[in-house]
């Protein structure tokens, strides 16, 4: 699992702090990761890619 951060560019930064990137590769046995994010007063946008997703 990889987690890291980028700074936005000049024009965004009066509005957003960071992108943050969380990837990961799961093996075929290995059940789907569910993301939850913890209350922190920020606003979240999640962007999946490369997955398939089914309905909870």
């Amino acid at each position: 699992m990889n987690y890291y951060t980028i700074p936005p560019p000049e024009n965004l930064k009066p509005y957003v702090r960071c992108f943050w990137v969380l990837t990961h590769d799961l093996e075929a046995n290995e059940p789907a990761y569910v993301y939850r994010s913890v209350a922190d007063g920020c606003v979240e946008m999640v962007f999946i890619t490369r997955v398939i997703l089914l309905k909870l």
